[in-house]
C-alpha cells in the first residue's frame, strides 16, 4: 500500500508540473503576441522567461568562450586574391584578447593595417541591452580628421569618436540598428526604434479582444554628424499607413521569431543627387520582412514608388546609375527551426538545413521599364554565396562586385570573368573566422 501511495504521490507532483509548466508555456505565448491581460505580473514573469539569455550573455563577456560575431570557419573554403588595384574597408570586429571592439582600415589587396581605432565599454549604455560583445559596430563612417561615426548594434550608442578613440560626442536616446549612411548635406541617417522596446503604429491599436496589437516601430532618423542631436524622426509604420498602405502594416503573419518586428528596416539610402526619378534628399528604404523597398520624399511625406518582386528578405540598397539601384537579395526562406519558434540565431553554427532558393543575389532594378535582372548571379551559384541574415554588396568604378556574407564570414569580390577574391577574416583561433560587419568600401583615401 505505501509503495502505491508514493507511486501515486510521485504521479500527482509530474502532473502538477506539468500543469504549472503549461500554464507558464502559455503565459509566455501570449505575452509574446502582446497580450496585456495579466497587469503587474507581466514584467517580472517576462524577465524571468530571458534568464537563461542573460546568463549565457554574462558567460560569454566576463567568463570566455566563443564570441557570438565568431563563426566556425568552412574547411573547404579556399581563399583567394587576385586584386590588381588598391581597395579600403573600414571593419570593425571583436578583440577577444582584450574584450573590446577594433575598427581597422586596410587594404584589400594586400591586407595591410593603415589605421586602427577602439571602442571600449567607457561611454557606452548598455544597460538592459546587449552585452558589450554582443553589440557589433556595424557599417562605421570616416569622416574628417579620421574620426569616426560608429553604432553598437541593437544598443543606445551612436557616438563620434576623434582619430585617438575618444569620445566626442553620444547619442543614446534610441535603440540604433543595421546600417548608418551620410547624406548629400553629411547628415547621417540612422534606423532605430524606442528604448522602451518600441511604439504601436501612430497610436495603440486594439483588437477585438480589446488587446492591444503588438508592433515594433522602427523609425528613420537623420542626426547631425557635428553635435550628435537629432533633426529628424519618422516612424516607418507612420509613412506607410500616411502613404495609404495599410496592408504593408498590418496585412501580413508577424514572423515565427519575433513577433513585434513586422517591418524590420535594415537600410536607409540617402540620394546625393537629382535624377528623373528621384531627387537629391530623397531616401530609399529597405524592410526585410515584407520584403519591400520604398523611395520615400521626407520633404512631402510622399512615397514615390513601392519596389518588390523577385527578391526575398532583402538587405543594402545602392543607388548605381540615375535609372538604377542595386539589392542585395538574400533569397531566404524561413527554415524549419525558426517556424518551430526557435530563437533565429540559436545553434547558427550547427544549421545544416537553410532554406533558401540556392544562394543570395545581385539584384538589379531598372526604374526606366520597372524591371529586375540578375547580375553576375552564375558566379554566386557555383560558388553557393549564401547568407540567410544580413548581406551587404557594393559595385566598384570598374565593374567589379564586392559582396559580403556575414553568416558564415566570407567576402567576395567578383566580375564578368569570375571571382578576384575570396576572403575570410581570421581569429587568434583556427577554428573561428570573424563575421565581418558590413565593411565600408573605400575605391580611395584622402589622406
Amino acid at each position: 500500500m505505501k509503495q502505491v501511495q508514493k507511486t501515486l504521490l510521485y504521479i500527482s507532483l509530474i502532473v502538477v508540473f506539468l500543469t504549472l509548466l503549461s500554464y507558464y508555456s502559455n503565459f509566455i505565448f501570449l505575452l509574446g503576441k502582446g497580450d496585456q491581460s495579466f497587469g503587474g505580473l507581466a514584467r517580472p514573469m517576462a524577465t524571468f522567461a530571458t534568464f537563461p539569455s542573460k546568463v549565457r550573455q554574462i558567460l560569454v563577456e566576463e567568463i570566455g568562450g566563443v564570441p557570438p560575431t565568431y563563426v566556425k570557419k568552412d574547411q573547404t573554403f579556399r581563399e583567394m586574391n587576385s586584386l590588381k588595384y588598391d581597395l579600403f574597408g573600414l571593419n570593425a570586429y571583436w578583440n577577444n584578447e582584450v574584450k573590446r571592439w577594433d575598427v581597422t582600415l586596410f587594404n584589400f589587396k594586400n591586407d595591410s593595417i593603415i589605421y586602427t581605432w577602439h571602442i571600449d565599454k567607457a561611454g557606452l549604455d548598455l544597460a538592459g541591452h546587449r552585452q558589450f560583445p554582443n553589440s557589433e559596430v556595424r557599417n562605421p563612417i570616416l569622416l574628417e580628421n579620421k574620426s569616426l561615426v560608429v553604432a553598437n548594434d541593437m544598443t543606445p550608442n551612436l557616438i563620434r569618436i576623434d582619430s585617438n578613440s575618444n569620445i566626442v560626442w553620444g547619442n543614446h536616446e534610441m535603440i540604433f540598428h543595421h546600417a548608418i549612411n551620410m547624406d548629400a548635406d553629411s547628415n547621417i541617417w540612422a534606423c532605430t526604434t524606442d528604448r522602451t522596446g518600441g511604439t504601436k503604429a501612430g497610436k495603440p491599436i486594439k483588437n477585438l479582444n480589446g488587446h492591444t496589437m503588438p508592433f515594433l516601430e522602427d523609425y528613420i532618423t537623420k542626426i547631425d554628424k557635428n553635435t550628435g542631436k537629432v533633426l529628424f524622426k519618422k516612424g516607418v509604420s507612420e509613412i506607410l499607413l500616411e502613404n495609404n498602405y495599410k496592408n504593408f502594416v498590418y496585412g501580413f503573419s508577424n514572423p515565427p521569431h519575433n513577433l513585434n518586428d513586422n517591418l524590420h528596416l535594415n537600410d536607409i539610402e540617402p540620394v546625393m543627387e537629382d535624377s528623373r526619378y528621384w531627387k537629391k534628399g530623397d531616401l530609399f528604404l529597405s524592410m526585410r520582412h515584407r520584403s519591400l523597398v520604398l523611395l520615400y520624399r521626407p520633404s512631402t511625406n510622399k512615397i514615390l514608388r513601392l519596389i518588390y518582386g523577385p527578391f526575398i528578405n532583402q538587405h543594402d540598397v545602392d543607388v548605381i546609375s540615375d535609372k538604377e539601384i542595386s539589392i542585395f537579395n538574400n533569397n531566404y526562406i524561413v527554415d524549419g527551426e525558426i517556424q518551430t519558434g526557435k530563437k533565429f540565431e540559436q545553434d547558427k553554427e550547427a544549421r545544416t538545413d537553410i532554406d533558401s532558393l540556392v544562394s543570395s543575389e545581385i539584384m538589379i532594378y531598372n526604374f526606366e521599364d520597372s524591371t529586375f535582372r540578375l547580375h553576375l548571379n552564375k558566379f554566386l551559384k557555383e560558388e553557393k554565396v549564401m547568407t540567410y541574415s544580413q548581406g551587404f554588396l557594393q559595385i566598384l568604378k570598374n565593374g567589379d562586385v564586392y559582396v559580403e556574407a556575414q553568416n558564415f564570414g566570407k567576402l567576395y569580390i567578383v566580375n564578368e570573368n569570375g571571382f578576384v577574391l575570396k576572403k575570410e577574416i581570421k581569429t587568434s583561433g583556427s577554428e573561428y573566422v570573424h563575421m565581418p560587419n558590413w565593411i565600408r568600401i573605400f575605391e580611395e583615401l584622402n589622406f
